[in-house]
């Protein structure tokens, strides 16, 4: 789970992206062939380019500074943190390389971390069948997870929960979001019962230990380039803070970019949506740098369009967890899209994939609610609950009211004492708005949704005055697919490893299939970050 949102950012980078979309079958065809050191600039171009005779011409590179280590890391959020501490454990010499001038990345605002088998898990007494995790996970991506590399992921994830504890690491308890599997390590101090964010519970003490272990650790210098030695991955380059480039030879070399959650460009390439229509939480810089690296070496992707959504959220509004969209993103009353027609079942909203794929499949979506179901919500109860913002069934929303009063004077909402009117305000059809309330107010008398199966339970009807809506819009957190790795965490291509190349946490799939399993295993995103660190470090130093 996760907590802050930025805007979008349209990919504007360095000039070796051009032609993204092609890379692959440009690397493909060219092979890894080449003299020492080439590069990524040099195996890849634009295809078209390539047709006409015109490619570009090969990237010179002249480093100011080379250095020589064991392992380079690109990327500081969870992932890339525990590869660089577990690789220096391990007696390796490592540099980490970091685009932004702070660690972390998005990790710093998640909330949680998976694992199977924990020591907190047996001290609170909770039992996982491993197999039948395993068997629902999988079940859930319809096979498209890499099952070895799935079953490496589960049966790693409790040693890694343990191993972060050790390295002191906070988390507060083991929770289930829906019933299951108590898989959920809430990120948090259990001595007070104090909830934290990844950033101060994990990457913090990370941190701390990866200086007392003398990572050599690089801000504001983005990886630009790999470097081969006929087909093996020799090492990476980069820009400095000072913006010279530098070389930094390694034995090993692990992408921990982040995904590519603000590139537009491989966003619809990838998941064939508009890029427009979305909102991007968490931390800019996710530009798909260590995917579009391993494309352009001839890496396969897997499912790269899985995302990992947050739902929905209203345009324009502040953070996802705020009291507005608490109110009109996390309740299940009445949606209606750009032609006044409800089109799915809001009972499922907690279904994140679900939640932005119906979004998805209209141009426009807008939240409807009345006074009566306003007040529930300020005096008696929410029907959506998120224990880790303190927001449960049986407890009502404090300082909704003021939110919606604040969403007024914002102009982020609108109010109305008739239907009609509601729907000029929303620029929709009053008689096709009138017609979609009259219906679904009909069934909730009923207490059966004929249309779309909500259950009896969330059919909460518009009919008293004044009537509040919001213009809502799909959000995510980050991207989860991504460059196809084995079990070891090495880069695939085709059938063969490229040698010396990892790739992990947002930069790697492999455990999902076309959507993140929340419901199954809330904070996996976080544990597949930190396991495959883990793991790629001591494959490579092993």
């Amino acid at each position: 789970m996760k907590s802050m949102m930025s805007d979008n950012n349209a990919f504007s980078r360095r000039s070796f992206l051009t032609g993204a979309a092609t890379l692959g079958a440009v690397a493909a065809a060219t092979g890894l062939a080449g003299c020492a050191p080439t590069t990524m600039a040099e195996t890849g171009g634009d295809a078209k380019a390539e047709d006409d005779g015109q490619a570009e011409a090969a990237v010179e590179h002249n480093p100011v500074e080379t250095v020589e280590c064991d392992v380079v890391v690109c990327g500081s959020g969870t992932g890339g943190m525990c590869a660089a501490v577990r690789a220096a454990e391990l007696g390796g010499a490592v540099v980490m390389l970091e685009k932004k001038n702070a660690v972390g990345g998005t990790s710093n605002f998640a909330e949680s971390m998976t694992g199977v088998g924990t020591k907190m898990q047996k001290e609170l007494g909770v039992e996982i069948d491993v197999k039948e995790m395993f068997d629902a996970v999988f079940n859930y991506h319809h096979s498209a997870a890499v099952g070895p590399v799935l079953h490496s992921f589960i049966d790693n994830s409790g040693a890694t929960v343990d191993w972060l504890v050790d390295n002191g690491c906070h988390f507060l308890t083991v929770m289930t979001f829906f019933g299951r599997f108590y898989t959920c390590h809430l990120s948090g101090d259990a001595s007070t019962g104090t909830s934290m964010l990844n950033g101060e519970a994990v990457i913090q003490p990370m941190l701390a230990h990866a200086e007392e272990l003398g990572v050599d650790i690089r801000l504001e210098t983005p990886m630009t380039d790999l470097a081969t030695e006929g087909d093996k991955v020799v090492g990476v380059y980069a820009t400095n803070a000072k913006g010279e480039e530098i070389l930094v030879k390694a034995r090993g070399v692990i992408l921990a970019t982040g995904g590519y959650a603000n590139n537009s460009e491989l966003f619809e390439e990838f998941t064939l949506r508009s890029y427009d229509r979305l909102r991007v939480a968490g931390m800019d810089g996710r530009d798909g740098d260590g995917i579009i690296a391993a494309r352009a070496l001839g890496a396969s992707l897997h499912h790269p369009e899985t995302l990992n959504p947050s739902g929905e959220c209203v345009i324009d509004s502040g953070s996802w967890n705020d009291n507005l969209n608490q109110i009109f993103s996390w309740q299940q009353n009445l949606r209606v899209n750009e032609e006044g027609e409800r089109f799915w079942n809001e009972g499922n909203n907690q279904e994140f994939a679900a939640h932005v794929n119906a979004l998805y499949t209209q141009n426009a979506s807008y939240s409807i609610i009345d006074a009566d179901l306003l007040n529930t919500l300020a005096t008696e109860t929410v029907f959506y609950s998120m224990p880790m913002y303190d927001v449960n069934i049986g407890s009502p929303l404090a300082g909704c009211m003021e939110a919606i009063d604040e969403g007024l004077s914002q102009g982020l909402i609108v109010k109305a004492d008739t239907i009609e009117e509601l729907a000029e305000k929303l620029e929709l059809d009053p008689a096709a708005l009138k017609a979609t309330v009259d219906r679904y107010n009909a069934m909730c008398e009923n207490g059966e949704d004929e249309d779309y199966g909500k259950a009896a339970d969330y059919l909460f009807p518009v009919k008293t005055a004044p009537f509040y809506a919001a213009a809502t819009q799909p959000i995510i957190y980050a991207t989860n697919g991504g460059i196809k790795v084995n079990k070891n965490l090495q880069v695939m291509a085709g059938t063969h490893t490229i040698e010396g190349l990892y790739a992990i946490g947002n930069d790697a799939g492999a455990i999902y299939g076309a959507d993140y399993d929340v419901q199954l295993m809330p904070g996996s995103c976080q544990a597949w970050a930190a396991t495959g660190g883990r793991m790629a470090a001591e494959h490579i130093l092993g």
